[in-house]
């Protein structure tokens, strides 16, 4: 296969609040941005394991 984007996009995966409704409702969601578009709504989440008491 080849590079559609050829490295000028990022593919981001998941949902944001600012998704229609029937879309954000996938857990396979994809989208992708130009890199260096500053209008995209998107985070990132940080998960770690709780330590014991």
């Amino acid at each position: 296969s080849t590079d559609f984007f050829k490295g000028e996009y990022y593919v981001v995966l998941g949902a944001s609040w600012a998704t229609h409704p029937r879309l954000a409702q996938r857990r396979s969601f994809r989208n992708w941005y130009q890199a260096g578009y500053g209008f995209a709504f998107i985070t990132f989440r940080l998960c770690r394991s709780a330590s014991s008491p």
